[in-house]
């Protein structure tokens, strides 16, 4: 797959204040890739779904229980490797569902309820061979001078690539209605920037970073003056895919990107 997840899990936990035994059932559970209209049924191993829940042994108390299932129990792996935007899924509860006993007393009263929340845990640690980003950013270059008096504009991108992904990139520059002005890098430019350094716990210790240049002739420039957005693309692919090696992504880690026009002017004294 494209996406890989190490250690994905569905964590279910209820509070439950019915005073007899009870389980839970999962069903029609599915990870939903709208973009690609593709939908994967998540499934689970033999005798883990229903699965028994605690409750509480006098009124008045709640019972508070937890099941975990991941990828050991359930083909949630190789669901979440399609990229899902959501996830449908539907819960029921049976009471008794072994039957009633006889030596152990229901109770229900007008406040009992069972409460069910299901969490979809996602640790940030994944491999990957190609992913996409896109980012729409602000670049007014209404303020370029008059182009018959400049002799030729260069328009320079810094980039510093601070986790723990291989980059290609490409900067489609727009008009204030969001259409497309131009395409920045052409095919001869190589756009890709390599990952962060890494240590030996596979946490990013140092950027890297990538100057790009793009030379405009005069008769380019005009063009460039009603461009005031841009979108960033990036393909995206983890440090040493290829050898199925997991990365992790920690909430401090950015891409910066950064751009600015110098121009050389002619004047006529």
């Amino acid at each position: 797959p494209n996406l890989a997840l190490k250690s994905p899990s569905l964590k279910l936990r209820t509070t439950n204040s019915f005073g007899l035994p009870a389980s839970v059932e999962l069903y029609n559970v599915e990870a939903v890739n709208d973009k690609d209209s593709k939908s994967t049924p998540v499934t689970f191993s033999a005798g883990t779904n229903p699965f028994y829940i605690a409750y509480p042994p006098s009124i008045g108390l709640f019972a508070k229980d937890t099941v975990i299932f991941d990828k050991t129990t359930t083909n949630l792996y190789d669901a979440l490797s399609t990229a899902p935007n959501k996830i449908n899924y539907g819960i029921r509860a049976f009471s008794n569902p072994d039957g009633r006993i006889a030596t152990k007393p229901n109770y229900i009263t007008d406040a009992s309820n069972l409460n069910v929340v299901l969490d979809v845990e996602i640790p940030l640690e994944l491999h990957s061979a190609r992913i996409e980003f896109n980012d729409t950013i602000d670049l007014d270059l209404s303020d370029i001078p008059d182009p018959e008096k400049i002799k030729s504009l260069l328009l320079h991108s810094a980039f510093d690539n601070g986790m723990p992904v291989n980059l290609d990139l490409q900067v489609y520059m727009l008009d204030e209605n969001y259409a497309h002005v131009d395409t920045l890098f052409g095919p001869q430019v190589d756009t890709s920037i390599k990952s962060g350094e890494l240590d030996q716990n596979g946490k990013v210790i140092k950027s890297t970073k990538k100057d790009l240049d793009v030379q405009y002739t005069q008769s380019e420039i005009n063009k460039l003056q009603s461009v005031r957005y841009a979108i960033v693309r990036a393909g995206i692919s983890t440090k040493d895919y290829d050898k199925n090696t997991f990365v992790k992504f920690y909430s401090n880690y950015t891409i910066n990107a950064h751009f600015a026009v110098q121009t050389e002017l002619e004047i006529n004294e």
